[in-house]
């Protein structure tokens, strides 16, 4: 698998929100990579509402400032909320309440589903499943791939 700036990354809420609150973590590694323009982000207005609402009601206004920053400055491609009917498909192999994070992904098509949602997204069901999209923590991420990327030495580098 090549990987370079068109390599399409889906953020969960859990990513981002690590990434803003711990910005040493690969979570904000991944998030510096992708305001250098290393990576096409991906994410879905209900993952943007999520973060907003849990950074609002569990973090301080400097978070919340440093989203809106992000909202702004990262070029994301913004993937409208999957129909009910793919959502509920998705439902019967994933906790419902993450069926829509799974269904933006693969709708949007996504090289990676990045996330730290070990108990919902890592799981036999959706291993079996064999998507097109490849489910894994940032940590994972830039164990096995990051390093691949055709402009690694530019990018920013792990700490």
């Amino acid at each position: 698998m090549k990987i370079n700036k068109k390599t399409r990354l889906f953020f969960d809420s859990s990513v981002l929100i690590a990434g803003i609150i711990s910005p040493k973590g690969g979570s904000a590694l991944i998030i510096k990579a992708c305001l250098v323009g290393g990576f096409t982000p991906l994410v879905s207005q209900a993952v943007f509402v999520e973060v907003e609402r849990n950074l609002t009601e569990n973090f301080s206004k400097k978070a919340l400032g440093y989203f809106d920053y992000l909202v702004i400055d990262i070029p994301w491609t913004l993937i409208p909320i999957p129909p009910e009917k793919l959502i509920y498909r998705y439902s019967k192999i994933i906790n419902k309440k993450d069926a829509h994070v799974l269904a933006a992904a693969i709708t949007g098509k996504s090289d990676f589903l990045l996330t730290l949602d070990r108990k919902h997204f890592m799981t036999p069901s959706l291993k079996m499943a064999n998507f097109d999209c490849i489910i894994l923590t940032p940590g994972d991420f830039i164990k096995r791939y990051y390093s691949l990327h055709e402009d690694f030495p530019k990018m920013p580098q792990p700490g």
